[in-house]
């Protein structure tokens, strides 16, 4: 699975690696290409913020719990149910 997500604060960073951090699975924030950081570390979150393209990624689908940060602009035009469909296809 892989989102684009949005990390505007740092407040949004930890937020988003306390969510990380009740899965098992290896979560990653990445740049789309070859950067990447552990989602369940603050201090790799806000590495993060370096990044010119933030997505979130892991191996199982985790979306869920992380809906509030994903980019809106990939999915606040379109009605949910589709939101959801191109979300588990990624």
């Amino acid at each position: 699975m892989k989102v684009k997500i949005n990390l505007a604060t740092t407040k949004d960073a930890v937020k988003v690696s306390k969510i990380a951090n009740r899965f098992d699975c290896p979560i990653y924030i990445t740049d789309g290409h070859t950067l990447k950081v552990d989602a369940k570390s603050v201090l790799g979150m806000f590495y993060a913020f370096e990044f010119e393209h933030t997505y979130l990624e892991c191996e199982q689908d985790v979306h869920e719990p992380f809906k509030k940060y994903l980019e809106e602009s990939e999915y606040s035009a379109i009605p949910n149910i589709i939101a959801e469909e191109l979300i588990h296809e990624n």
